[in-house]
């Protein structure tokens, strides 16, 4: 069995990275409002950051939401109901092929936990 830790500097990174690459106008807003797909461990970064204040210290007023399914957060984030996604990148680089605006910031494991 794998322990996971999160030390605050990767959790301030992630929301450095977040801020860094929203919009202007979106970072002058109360909520930054972030998806995820589903409920596991590859989430708890998101979770531990919004329960421990790490946010809040940034300045940031984040509002974590529960969207099923990879495609479905890339179409949010398109239409622009959310800010910001963790999604893989499948639906991503379909939405880049359509001509959409999205970016892939970081990549959490760079092989399948599978194998």
């Amino acid at each position: 069995m794998r322990s996971f830790c999160f030390s605050p500097n990767i959790l301030r990174l992630v929301a450095f990275l977040i801020l860094s690459l929203l919009p202007h106008s979106v970072v002058g807003q109360e909520k930054i409002r972030i998806a995820y797909p589903t409920i596991s461990m590859a989430m708890a970064p998101w979770w531990v950051a919004k329960e421990k204040g790490f946010f809040s210290q940034e300045g940031l007023d984040v509002d974590l939401m529960y969207i099923k399914g990879d495609s479905t957060i890339v179409q949010a984030l398109l239409g622009g109901d959310i800010h910001a996604g963790y999604a893989g990148a499948t639906p991503v680089a379909a939405a880049v092929a359509r001509g959409g605006q999205v970016t892939i910031v970081a990549v959490p494991a760079n092989r399948m936990g599978y194998l």
